[in-house]
């Protein structure tokens, strides 16, 4: 068949057959664990199952791991951070608008500026 042997082309339906069975031991496997612990890191999941993978002779590398698990909408989505720019509801002193009366005639009457929202993040 197309330059193959009998036995290569059974050989390699048989390795697609025990890869599925792999995979869905895997995913039952992170179901499970998922529903005991729900917002633990792919990373810790992935070692945490390392023992179980031993017992049932499954090979599976981190990527791999990861790669299952996108394809079956099993990892756990990164909150959005958002910024606050207007929090007018705090028990700072707010400051009164004193241009609001001002009637602005000519160029350089007024200077207003404007506040910059930064994350900072901690590298260490």
């Amino acid at each position: 068949m197309l330059g193959y042997s009998k036995q290569s082309y059974y050989k390699r339906i048989k390795i697609e057959e025990q890869k599925d069975i792999n995979e869905s031991l895997v995913l039952s496997l992170v179901e499970a664990k998922r529903k005991l612990w729900k917002k633990g890191s792919g990373r810790n999941l992935y070692a945490s199952l390392q023992e179980e993978f031993m017992k049932h002779k499954v090979k599976l590398g981190r990527d791999k791991f990861f790669s299952l698990l996108r394809e079956n909408g099993l990892l756990i989505k990164k909150k959005q951070r958002r910024t606050r720019t207007t929090f007018s509801y705090h028990h700072f002193h707010k400051y009164p608008n004193l241009i609001k009366e001002l009637n602005v005639s000519r160029i350089n009457q007024v200077i207003v500026t404007d506040i910059t929202y930064l994350y900072l993040r901690n590298t260490s």
